[in-house]
């Protein structure tokens, strides 16, 4: 009895012993594992930064008032520079902010004033012009220095050009819908009686948002796991391994299919069916007519600014996209210009000045240098030749009459 003890306990002896010795094993792989992918994400991160991948643009604060350094947003791109309000247009970017805008493409410096706006604060001359800018990271200026924004260099063109102080208020802001910057206007436009509204829109998104006001989702709606995961794909090993999947066309291909890869969506309104396929069209136009309202009940003058997408004006841009999504030639139905068409019969039937800048960037010198490579806004030449189309709408009609602003 015993012997059949004492082999049983050597039995189980020998199993504890084989499981202790895979658990360490496992542990010591898995610790292993660990300690290379954070030896390798120093390694990206120190010593070469975004050689290996494309750096993502993103918000890096130094200081704010509102909300400091503290992130209120879960977007990682450039929710740091951004705080909520409980105002209609529902957010906006931080007061008194130093920070610097930066990807592979850019490293711009970033500061607003103490009312959240990008630029110098008005100086309330009563004998100045004054001009407000509406719009999303376009009219902000997404990478590109505060004086080289289209509507700062606009109002220089315009003080040069006309011997008159002109204040030039930058309302845009990343991310705004055409409802955000409506109740913007709506929210300050007594407060900075500006003689000029440009109120700018990209064919890429805001035509088919209609009237919405985007909020973007907060970080305390986000669940610790998909915090978990927005860490893990803003590491350097993730984006140099996505960076690569994408770069491979047949694991690209394969993964989109399943959904695991987005494909390049914006070329899907370069079609004559855009009427058909876009959502909102019908809001949008109702928003535009109360804009003009708006304005007109104050003899204030409005123009409305169509920036397009890269792959309207460089051709081989939109060849590359439809490489990306795996098109081998263009679709029958392709229409470069149908969202512009679209926008130009509702400008004609709200009443409102359309200033469409596509043919102006086509036919700029080298077109493909007025976006970015990777980015899609406006290079710095691209804001120039936007700030040249508007100087030459605006000059003479402000020449005209020199504003008397009662304070």
């Amino acid at each position: 009895m015993s012997s059949k003890n004492s082999s049983r306990s050597r039995i189980l002896h020998g199993w504890r012993s084989q499981w202790l010795s895979r658990v360490k094993l496992t542990a010591l792989l898995c610790s292993g594992t660990v300690v290379g992918l954070l030896i390798g994400e120093l390694f990206l991160r120190t010593v070469i930064p975004h050689r290996l991948s494309y750096r993502h643009p993103a918000f890096i604060v130094e200081d704010a008032d509102v909300g400091g350094l503290a992130e209120q947003m879960a977007d990682p791109l450039y929710g740091a520079g951004l705080t909520y309000t409980d105002k209609p247009w529902h957010y906006e970017l931080k007061r008194n902010m130093k920070a610097r805008l930066v990807s592979s493409e850019f490293n711009t410096e970033f500061e607003t004033d103490s009312r959240g706006r990008r630029g110098p604060t008005a100086t309330d001359e009563p004998q100045s012009i004054r001009i407000l800018g509406l719009g999303d990271s376009f009219s902000m200026g997404f990478g590109v220095e505060q004086n080289d924004t289209y509507l700062s260099r606009l109002g220089s063109a315009i003080a040069q050009a006309s011997s008159l102080s002109v204040d030039v208020t930058n309302g845009g802001v990343v991310g705004y819908a055409p409802g955000n910057s409506y109740h913007l206007l709506e929210g300050i436009i007594d407060e900075l009686r500006p003689d000029v509204v440009v109120f700018q829109l990209w064919v890429g998104d805001d035509l088919c948002l209609g009237a919405q006001a985007i909020r973007p989702v907060s970080l305390a709606d986000v669940d610790n796991a998909r915090r978990w995961r927005n860490l893990i794909r803003g590491s350097h090993i993730a984006m140099v391994l996505r960076d690569r999947i994408k770069g491979n066309e047949t694991i690209r291909l394969w993964l989109m299919r399943r959904g695991y890869i987005q494909p390049f969506v914006t070329i899907q309104w370069l079609d004559r069916r855009f009427r058909d396929r876009c959502g909102g069209l019908d809001e949008l136009s109702k928003l535009l007519q109360d804009t003009r309202e708006l304005t007109d009940d104050r003899d204030i003058r409005l123009i409305v600014v169509l920036v397009p997408l890269l792959e309207q004006v460089d051709r081989e841009a939109y060849h590359r996209a439809l490489a990306y999504n795996g098109i081998a030639a263009p679709s029958d139905s392709v229409d470069f210009d149908a969202p512009n068409q679209v926008m130009q019969n509702i400008a004609a039937r709200v009443g409102i000045d359309l200033l469409d800048v596509t043919e102006a960037l086509r036919h700029s010198p080298n077109p493909s240098n007025s976006f970015f490579q990777r980015d899609p806004h406006l290079s710095s030449e691209g804001h120039r030749i936007v700030a040249e189309a508007l100087a030459r709408e605006l000059t003479h009609e402000l020449m005209g009459a020199r504003p008397d602003h009662e304070d």
